[in-house]
């Protein structure tokens, strides 16, 4: 989501941001959740969900709707827990959460190993 934020920096129309040219299938994308998620972009990434391919979403605690069950067929879903509206996810099925405290995701994250599939 960083470089999709720093494109929406210079395009006028963050609608015209081209997720399939910054995700590939299979890539993980971080989405800062809470009250800094990025509505617009976040709208837009499910939007483009089909033309991307699948890849995953890592969540935080999730307040909007934007990735609800019925939305984001073929998206995979990893977090820290059901916070907020994640939890409808959870319920479904959609959502894996990874169980390893909160403050070694960050290295989890830069080695690889946290990811939508890790059991």
């Amino acid at each position: 989501m960083l470089a999709a934020a720093a494109i929406a920096r210079v395009e006028r129309d963050v609608s015209s941001v081209d997720f399939t040219a910054l995700i590939r299938p299979g890539d993980r994308v971080l989405a800062g959740q809470g009250g800094g998620e990025a509505l617009t972009l976040t709208q837009q990434l499910v939007a483009q969900k089909d033309r991307i391919g699948p890849f995953e979403v890592f969540l935080g605690p999730l307040y909007s709707d934007t990735f609800t069950p019925e939305k984001c067929a073929g998206i995979r879903f990893a977090a820290y827990g059901a916070f907020g509206r994640a939890a409808s996810l959870s319920r479904s099925n959609g959502l894996e959460i990874v169980r390893q405290p909160y403050s070694a995701l960050t290295q989890s994250f830069e080695i690889g190993r946290a990811s939508c599939r890790e059991r």
